[in-house]
């Protein structure tokens, strides 16, 4: 399916069973549920959903077939994106273009770039610095917890 088809050809997000943002309390078990807590849970919800519409329908820069993500980055990166503790700020994220998922923050001049590539984790610390530090073919599966050099280099909200 082209991008333009993807205009044209409408499917009701609802009938897609995707998580949808909540208001409840039970989204931030042991926080205060003030307007920026769930603003943030909301967020992580929209990017939960975003990562679903990659697989179901990728995203596409020029004419020909979107880049979608595998079955597998979509299920850890939905895992990654929830297991991500709440006082860490949420990523910008696009397929890679491979079948993976590109994640990037961006903090006080430092990038940190991580691709999600099936349950390998490979990122940037500093990217495009003459300091950068890279981490490559980390295996991570969605019931471990994220690495302490991946987490340390996410920056708060």
């Amino acid at each position: 399916m082209s991008f333009a088809e993807t205009w044209v050809k409408t499917i009701p997000v609802a009938s897609r069973a995707w998580p949808v943002p909540s208001q409840s309390l039970a989204v931030v078990p042991g926080e205060a549920a003030t307007p920026e807590v769930l603003r943030h849970q909301t967020n992580r919800e929209a990017l939960i959903a975003l990562v679903h519409r990659f697989a179901a329908y990728g995203l596409s820069w020029a004419a020909g077939d979107p880049a979608k993500i595998t079955p597998e980055t979509e299920e850890v990166a939905e895992a990654f994106l929830r297991e991500l503790p709440s006082c860490k700020a949420l990523p910008k994220i696009s397929p890679d273009g491979e079948g993976g998922l590109t994640l990037v923050w961006e903090h006080a001049g430092e990038t940190f770039i991580m691709t999600i590539e099936d349950s390998r984790l490979h990122g940037v610390i500093a990217a495009a610095t003459s300091h950068a530090q890279y981490i490559d073919d980390l295996p991570w599966k969605s019931l471990q917890d994220i690495p302490e050099r991946i987490l340390n280099a996410i920056p708060h909200r």
